[in-house]
């Protein structure tokens, strides 16, 4: 055997194949599969053919027959395709449409009439020939030919039938078959057979997808019948479906895409009061120019949308010149059109929308025509013209949006389920991520700047206490007052969040909030079952220890909102207290001291004890404390004041008050809530003193709010 790989490789080696088997060994290149996609995108070349006829005004009804053997059939009742002799081509048109690529009779585009147009309101698609034709290239009825273990035409135009018989792609002339591109042979010899009929005018195409060429050839009744509808309601026209293999014949009148919508998803779309579909159509006109082969070319275009309400997710079903199409233009511009109107509702109420959120929420139906189109190949299954896009993008969008402003209750009720939707996900979502952090959290080893005491290490619970100071300093300085017996130490610093304005996703994230609740051993409260759990708490008091001034207060503040949202039994079982610590010291005569937390206090000992002050010393911060008098103002038992930190979750009123304090919204647009909660007074009150939540305000950022703690 010789060795293939040793051939010569030289001028002999080029060959160009002819006729049919250009077709027969890659028809992918043409069809777009060799497998049953193939055999069966033959069929939607040949009824494409035909209703070319009916979109130029010529018939109104289709004949598709499926037989035994596997072959089907296409009637049509136009004005029947000329295969008989043409003078000007110099040879028969049933070779040069049937048997020679790029023939056919589609390339006069009728520019010269739509650049006459001045008015086109006077438009009449009907003067120019197939205006909207699907075969423009000449390309697929001679390749359905070409793959066909055989192929019959017959014509039928005033009175007589022309007829044409193929086999594997080879003409059958006279009983013989005659290869046109291999044998000698006389033209005349090339006539078609023709005989006289009643039949009316119009054109019957029977063949069979060949087992030589396809991998699979078994076409199907159900999916022939499932596309015979479509074409019935996209094409408008009345279709007689016959299927020989089961005995059926059904008639499917002329529809729309409503009738579409409502016959294939019938169970799956909305309905209203008397059980009929929730449908909403709209239909567009454009026209306009576009460079094609380096000249102006006038196109036009237009297209019908039909939007239905559903129940589930059911696929969009898009038709560009009666052909459907399995992606492209009109998908993009339909689903871009839905996400614009979701979105920017979404927008406006703070949510951030996937498109898993509002993909049940709507299907569309879209048929499109034009006078061109950007086809990504032979198959001409997905167009990719931005016009397309934009007419289907506008008649959606618009009528999404001019439904939702008249307020339809169909549409407030599916936009609602989609926003609840997406609501319960980003829950969901942020409990999930929460659960993960939790438990790493939980796992997680002590903080490296945790000062610990004896009860935590040899886990006696029931005395200790938890102290969060405001920065290092301060540690140190409660560490020196401290009894380490049953007294730890965590300080924080850096970036404490505002939790009620931001998402699970930046809590996970803060260390401050990290760092307490590994110390907790109770999990954060989620909102899902056995993510906190009381009995597991490390430490009877958590004591908040900060300075005693704006900055400090604001640091309670944001320290309280953690255990509110995140750890609220901790609240109501009274666990969380703040340490009320000295702001000033006044040194008496008679080498004693007072001391005063707020600048109203300082005034009225200044008072009570006039003539007896020697000095007066304000703290900038628990650091500046000495620690013989932090222990005796702020931390030992007997002589402390610890204020309890409670919330009475049953009333309303007061988490209205919390949310309105520090919730999402500017402190500004809180004015009604306060009123109405507190009384005018007191709502002016706040607004005219309102420093602490003016400044958490200015820290505000839109995607979740950050608090940078000021440390002495």
């Amino acid at each position: 055997m010789s060795d293939l790989r040793k051939q010569d490789y030289n001028d002999e080696s080029i060959k160009a194949l002819k006729g049919a088997v250009r077709i027969r060994k890659r028809p992918a290149s043409m069809l777009g599969s060799s497998g049953l996609a193939g055999a069966r995108h033959g069929f939607t070349e040949i009824y494409g053919n035909a209703l070319d006829e009916v979109s130029s005004g010529y018939g109104d009804k289709l004949e598709v027959t499926y037989y035994k053997d596997g072959g089907l059939s296409v009637r049509d009742f136009g004005r029947g395709v000329p295969i008989g002799w043409n003078e000007g081509q110099g040879h028969w048109n049933w070779h040069l449409v049937f048997n020679e690529l790029y023939g056919g009779s589609k390339y006069d585009n009728g520019q010269d009439y739509l650049r006459s147009i001045t008015d086109w309101n006077s438009f009449d698609e009907q003067k120019v020939n197939y205006l909207y034709s699907v075969g423009l290239n000449g390309l697929g009825a001679a390749s359905t030919q070409y793959t066909s273990e055989y192929f019959d035409v017959r014509s039928f135009r005033d009175g007589v039938c022309t007829e044409m018989h193929f086999k594997k792609g080879i003409p059958i002339i006279n009983g013989a078959p005659l290869d046109v591109y291999s044998e000698e042979y006389n033209i005349e010899d090339l006539a078609p057979k023709t005989s006289k009929t009643d039949e009316p005018n119009g054109t019957f195409i029977k063949w069979r997808p060949d087992d030589d060429v396809f991998t699979d050839t078994d076409i199907g009744g159900d999916w022939l019948y499932d596309v015979c509808r479509d074409i019935a309601y996209v094409a408008h026209i009345d279709l007689v479906f016959k299927n020989e293999k089961t005995g059926k014949e059904v008639f499917i009148a002329k529809g729309d895409l409503s009738d579409l919508l409502r016959n294939k998803y019938a169970t799956k779309l909305v309905t209203d009061e008397a059980g009929e579909p929730l449908i909403y159509s709209q239909h567009g006109f454009r026209h306009g120019s576009t460079r094609v082969e380096g000249k102006d070319f006038i196109w036009v275009c237009k297209a019908d949308v039909a939007i239905a309400y559903t129940k589930a997710c059911v696929p969009l079903r898009c038709y560009h010149n009666s052909v459907k199409m399995s992606g492209g233009a009109q998908y993009n511009g339909a689903n871009a059109a839905i996400s614009s109107f979701f979105d920017g509702i979404a927008k406006q109420r703070g949510i951030r929308l996937e498109t898993s959120d509002y993909d049940d929420a709507f299907t569309v139906a879209v048929s499109s025509y034009s006078n061109y189109a950007s086809f990504k190949g032979q198959t001409k299954d997905e167009v990719d013209n931005n016009f397309i896009y934009t007419i289907v993008y506008d008649l959606v969008y618009d009528k999404l949006m001019l439904e939702y402003g008249k307020g339809t209750p169909a549409l407030m009720a599916v936009v609602e389920r989609v926003m609840q939707t997406a609501s319960d996900r980003i829950a969901s979502r942020e409990q999930m991520l929460l659960a993960r952090e939790v438990k790493k959290v939980t796992k997680a080893k002590d903080p490296s700047k945790f000062s610990t005491c004896k009860a935590y290490m040899r886990k006696d619970y029931s005395i200790t206490e938890l102290w969060i100071t405001e920065g290092d300093s301060a540690a140190g300085a409660v560490k020196q007052a401290r009894n380490a017996e049953f007294q730890a130490i965590l300080p924080v610093r850096g970036k404490c969040l505002n939790v009620l304005k931001c998402g699970f996703d930046k809590i996970v994230k803060s260390d401050v909030i990290k760092n307490i609740f590994s110390l907790l051993g109770t999990g954060m409260d989620t909102g899902a079952d056995g993510s906190f759990d009381i009995s597991a708490l490390k430490f009877d008091k958590i004591i908040f220890a900060t300075d005693a001034d704006e900055d400090g207060f604001q640091i309670r503040v944001l320290l309280f909102l953690i255990f509110y949202r995140l750890a609220p039994e901790l609240l109501k079982q009274g666990h969380v207290y703040v340490a009320e610590t000295p702001r000033f010291e006044i040194k008496l005569t008679n080498g004693e001291a007072v001391f005063a937390k707020t600048d109203i206090e300082r005034d009225e000992l200044l008072n009570q004890y006039a003539g007896q002050v020697r000095a007066v010393n304000r703290f900038k911060g628990l650091g500046e404390v000495n620690a013989d008098v932090l222990r005796k103002t702020t931390v030992h038992p007997d002589t402390r004041n610890l204020v309890p930190l409670t919330v009475d979750f049953a009333d309303d009123a007061t988490r209205d008050l919390i949310d309105a304090l520090f919730g999402a919204d500017k402190y500004s647009q809180r004015k009604t809530i306060l009123t109405e909660v507190l009384g005018k007074d007191v709502a002016d009150m706040l607004e005219k003193n309102a420093l602490l939540i003016d400044d958490i305000d200015e820290s505000d950022i839109d995607d979740g709010v950050e608090y940078q703690t000021v440390v002495s």
